[in-house]
């Protein structure tokens, strides 16, 4: 993959996609389509509007503060001409620190990606 492709992954990755969860979830913007599927922590959500509803509800119900921050991104093409993408990163949940992976497919829109797949789960400190 070119340079100027991976820049364009790491900056959907990090002031698209953690952005919008972080600071506007009623707005996912284009990031997801009606056929987005993304499985968080085990449990399978599908649609547009499917993970930032489930992550308000969370946050809500918990009381939660959020925030993202991605630690490493490396994307790969595929034949099909879709982006698989790796981020590792960490997040804050009340002050607390806890790390993360979640991994994409990402198609391309115009002068940007949708998640057409993304799979994340958190990693225990433990492990």
């Amino acid at each position: 993959m070119d340079r100027d492709t991976l820049e364009l992954i790491r900056d959907f990755t990090k002031n698209q996609y953690f952005y919008t969860l972080d600071n506007n979830l009623p707005d996912p913007g284009r990031l997801f389509r009606e056929s987005t599927v993304i499985t968080f922590n085990g449990e399978t959500l599908v649609g547009k509007d499917a993970l930032p509803d489930y992550l308000a509800s969370i946050l809500a119900k918990y009381n939660w503060s959020y925030s993202a921050h991605t630690v490493h991104v490396d994307a790969h093409p595929l034949a099909d001409g879709t982006i698989l993408a790796l981020v590792n990163g960490h997040r804050m949940v009340n002050g607390q620190n806890q790390r993360f992976a979640q991994t994409f497919i990402l198609v391309q829109d115009g002068d940007s990606y949708y998640v057409a797949h993304g799979i994340y789960q958190d990693i225990s400190n433990d492990e």
